[in-house]
């Protein structure tokens, strides 16, 4: 019976903690509609090379 109450308390908290990720991203989705910036923080590296002189120093 514990055992259980253990696999359903923790069913319940998964999917508390999975609605909370998707709130808070359907917030981040709005807030980068509403002001034109993209929602991901992960940033353009590709010219990373360019900006460094592209070359390694060995």
């Amino acid at each position: 019976m514990k055992k259980w109450l253990l696999v359903l308390g923790a069913a319940i908290g998964a999917s508390i903690v999975k609605k909370n990720i998707d709130k808070s991203q359907a917030d981040k989705d709005l807030w980068a509609e509403a002001t034109g910036k993209p929602a991901s923080s992960a940033q353009d590296t590709s010219n990373v090379a360019a900006v460094s002189g592209g070359t390694s120093a060995s």
